[in-house]
């Protein structure tokens, strides 16, 4: 009887674990539909990606103002990184809707304890902060955002590696 128990103990699943997944579902599941919404919106139009230009020259003149100069930069990267997305528009959105299933395989996989799950997920991380790469130039791209990403990703990484005794499959 004891064994009975200790084996369904050990069946079920960490509530950290739980609690770690429906953030990723959570998460990702933003992701898909914002893509898929942007999808059927399509590119923005000139004039749209004008407003915003002339909104980003607005924002980086009252950083002058308040003596921020350093951060103008960034405005700048910015503004160069929205363009080259809407220039890229349906590549952006493809890649990032397939990477964000791969993400979604890989915590659905470790929901069903199985270990495959977080080296998908790993691959998630690496793909969701490496794909900007490929349509956007890294000198566009602000290196805070890259820091963020990869500092979110790597605590990610760690808390469900954290549950990696219960997967075991």
């Amino acid at each position: 009887m004891s064994e009975e128990l200790e084996y369904q103990e050990e069946q079920k699943r960490p509530a950290f674990l739980t609690v770690l997944v429906v953030l990723s579902f959570i998460s990702i599941g933003i992701s898909l539909i914002s893509g898929i919404f942007g999808l059927i919106s399509g590119k923005q139009s000139d004039e749209v990606m004008l407003d915003q230009s002339v909104q980003m020259a607005e924002a980086r003149s009252e950083l002058r103002k308040a003596g921020l100069e350093s951060w103008t930069g960034i405005y700048d990267q910015i503004e160069a990184m929205g363009q080259q997305a809407n220039d890229s528009f349906y590549l952006a959105a493809f890649l990032g809707m397939i990477v964000s299933l791969i993400g979604f395989y890989g915590v659905f996989m470790m929901m069903k304890g199985k270990k495959i799950g977080f080296h998908v997920y790993i691959i998630y991380s690496l793909l969701s902060m490496g794909i900007i790469y490929v349509y956007i130039s890294p000198a566009n791209v602000p290196t805070i955002l890259t820091i963020v990403s990869a500092i979110f990703s790597g605590l990610f990484i760690f808390l469900y590696s954290r549950n990696l005794h219960w997967m075991n499959k």
